[in-house]
């Protein structure tokens, strides 16, 4: 009878275990929380009551329309449109529509703002709610935006100036060379010949006729959203916008929206572009895919994955890259969208000069080496536990969260890639159902999957200077064969099971506490001296902002040694902590939502971080190790060294570049302490003296102050155990 009870428990356990796991077949619910809904007319909403920050909104009208739409006679003309909203509406004439926003504070960039893309045209506004009126007329704004532009041939033709202007502006060299690779990239395809800025030809001599005729096809309500977050009351805003907007006439004989794609093609497509203003050498792989559209719970799980996949691959080269001679100056690898139904993995790499084939092929070795061998258990560990942590912050910040990042998320529904909007209660619930069902074999296939010998595109870009080589196409076709035929050896993890802190401090006391009534924070003084200053906050329910500060900086040395002292926090974060380096320290504080970087400015040297309320005793660790067990490298200096003089090498060439040191130069009366950093300032970077300079800066603790600001709990901190005592540089 025993056993067939626990025969029986045993199998209702593990239903209840199945059950856990939710049917990937489901479609992903929209957020409860948000009224979302299609007027008559076409027009989507979504209305979501917010309450961070307060006594402000966010408004959005998106307009499923942008560049990819212009006709051959119209390049540049989406962007005109946008534009132009701002220049005369039905109940806005001309300027009235800034001036009014700016009579009640608002600032035009940050709180008043629009932008034009391949695929859509987005207006944005953050209006203050002092008064109701506010309210009305930023809606009313929205409504004549979609439906009441005037576009004036005197305000059409003031503008052409202006949109020139901004071409002008944008004319550098990553810019000149974008337009020659941009072709092959988007090979046969529209996107090629329809760059938002478009062809100041038409800009400038287009009649107004045309931009009206942009603005009559395509901005209609079937093709647009209006979204309304933050601090009011939600049922009487979905009534308002459902009113305003109904108002709206449906678009009569209205013209067919075309779909354009990106042509696949065989083998690899191949452009390397030289520019003698460019600063640095990069090569790009692309492979395009289309795109999955799958709004399902196993299409949820599927995004997981590749966030997986995205997050090891860079851990990966992210650790190439502080190698004592790297490979590479920097480099990345990720799974996403491209534009309008497309796809793509792409691998960017910047290289030290005339290395990059060097550079490529490394990059193209950790794609390779994941495609044969994949990635490690504990390596699916860590990413694992980083974004549980990610996630588990987000949804103990639920309530706290910015109406901005809700208004971005509406936007994305909205258009062609229609991402999914569950709400933080369901994502969180998902994390912890899917997570543990994604193994090792998942994430592997992706490789297989994703890199493939066609689709493919690789860009070269590089500065065009004499005797610095620059690789052509038959080289990287070269290159390409020989990576696809090496003998790659799997990757090994180096992982340290040492704890973090070689030895638990000794509590230090506090000796004294203090009110501060004037920010209502509180002040101990501990037996080392330092001072602990801290104030609760409730902006966050789940973060812990963290700065320290001690007297002297780099004003205590003489400017020879300038260029140590900008170094020296640099490379002691660069280093690792107590028998971990960089690296070795990522991996032991994955999970840990906590980070502490120190730094020296002019007259003060300390430290900034944050951390969520779990891990606010690892924050304390960091910062005591930085004091007691720190680390500064030779091998992580000349590392340092390594990629700084690659990012030098033609800075010289940037205008801009020569502007801001010019600048900095003369509004500083030509202060010894600000010389622009070249080449040859580069090597008066002295390991020997970096290392004194940190072990002076950062060797008494008791010269600092410790301010936490945060969801504290006060009794917690007491008493401030992993703050450190008076201690002696341990090196």
């Amino acid at each position: 009878m025993k056993k067939l009870i626990l025969g029986l428990l045993t199998i209702f356990l593990a239903m209840g275990s199945y059950a856990q796991v939710p049917d990937l077949k489901a479609k992903i619910p929209f957020d409860p929380k948000t009224d979302k809904g299609v007027l008559k007319n076409g027009l989507t909403y979504y209305v979501r009551a917010n309450h961070t920050p307060k006594n402000r909104a966010e408004l959005m009208l998106v307009v499923s329309a942008g560049s990819i739409l212009e006709d051959d006679d119209q390049q540049g003309l989406a962007h005109f449109c946008e534009h132009m909203s701002f220049n005369g509406t039905k109940n806005f004439p001309k300027n009235e529509l800034v001036n009014y926003f700016e009579s009640i504070g608002m600032e035009f960039g940050p709180e008043i703002n629009a932008y034009t893309g391949f695929d859509q045209t987005v207006y944005m506004l953050k209006v203050p709610l002092d008064s109701a009126k506010y309210m009305n007329k930023g809606l009313q704004v929205l409504y004549d935006w979609a439906s009441q532009v005037t576009d004036s041939n005197d305000e059409i033709n003031k503008e052409r100036g202006v949109i020139h202007e901004e071409w002008r502006g944008g004319q550098g060299a990553q810019q000149r060379m974008m337009k020659q690779w941009l072709p092959v990239f988007f090979k046969d395809s529209h996107y090629a010949d329809r760059l938002p800025i478009g062809k100041m030809s038409v800009v400038d001599s287009c009649p107004p006729s045309a931009v009206r005729r942009f603005r009559n096809d395509w901005y209609r309500p079937d093709l647009q959203a209006v979204i309304v977050v933050g601090d009011f009351d939600q049922k009487k805003m979905v009534q308002e916008v459902k009113e305003k907007f109904s108002q709206i006439p449906i678009h009569k004989n209205e013209r067919k929206k075309p779909s354009y794609d990106v042509p696949f093609q065989k083998g690899t497509l191949i452009k390397v572009v030289t520019d003698p203003e460019a600063t640095y050498s990069s090569a790009n792989l692309y492979i395009k895919h289309p795109m999955e559209l799958d709004t399902t719970v196993g299409g949820y799980r599927e995004m997981m994955m590749h966030s997986l996949y995205n997050s090891m691959i860079n851990a990966r080269l992210s650790e190439i890259a502080q190698k004592e001679n790297p490979p590479f100056v920097f480099a990345r690898s990720s799974y996403g969208g491209l534009v309008g139904p497309v796809d793509v993995y792409s691998s960017m790499v910047v290289t030290h000069p005339g290395k990059i084939p060097e550079g490529l092929k490394a990059v193209l070795i950790e794609n390779q080496r994941v495609k044969d061998y994949g990635f490690t258990e504990s390596e699916l560990k860590r990413a694992k536990a980083s974004m549980m942590s990610s996630m588990e912050t987000a949804y103990n910040d639920r309530d706290k969260r910015q109406s901005i990042s809700i208004a971005n998320e509406y936007s994305r529904n909205f258009l062609e890639r229609k991402e999914p909007v569950p709400g933080l209660d369901k994502e969180y619930q998902y994390y912890k159902e899917l997570m543990p069902t994604i193994t090792l074999a998942d994430v592997d296939a992706l490789a297989k999957k994703w890199l493939t010998p066609d689709n493919r595109v690789v860009i070269i870009t590089a500065p065009d200077v004499k005797g610095v080589p620059v690789p052509t196409n038959d080289d990287v076709k070269k290159l390409l064969a020989e990576v696809d035929t090496a003998k790659i050896k799997p990757y090994k993890d180096q992982v340290s099971d040492a704890p973090l802190m070689p030895e638990q401090p000794t509590p230090g006391k506090i000796v004294s506490e203090k009110k501060i009534p004037e920010v209502n924070a509180e002040e101990w003084t501990l037996s080392n001296g330092a001072k602990v200053i801290l104030k609760k906050t409730d902006f966050k329910d789940d973060e812990i902002l963290f700065s320290a500060y001690g007297p002297g900086g780099y004003s205590v040395y003489s400017p020879s040694d300038d260029v140590s002292t900008d170094f020296a926090a640099t490379i002691m974060q660069m280093s690792g902590l107590s028998d971990f380096t960089a690296p070795e320290l990522d991996k032991k504080l994955a999970g840990k939502v906590a980070n502490v970087d120190p730094f020296i400015r002019q007259i003060t040297q300390g430290f900034q971080g944050s951390s969520s309320k779990k891990d606010v005793e690892t924050l304390m660790k960091l910062v005591n190790l930085y004091f007691t067990h720190p680390r500064v490298d030779q091998s992580a200096f000349n590392s340092f060294m390594t990629r700084m003089e690659s990012q030098l090498d033609n800075r010289k060439a940037s205008p801009e570049a020569a502007f801001s040191d010019t600048f900095r130069v003369v509004a500083s009366n030509y202060s010894p302490w600000v010389r622009p950093l070249t080449k040859q300032t580069l090597k008066e970077a002295n390991f020997d003296r970096i290392k004194a300079i940190d072990k002076d800066r950062f060797s008494n603790a008791g010269d600092f102050k410790f301010i936490f600001v945060g969801n504290i709990d006060f009794d917690k901190m007491k008493p401030g155990r992993n703050l450190p005592g008076f201690v002696a540089y341990n090196r």
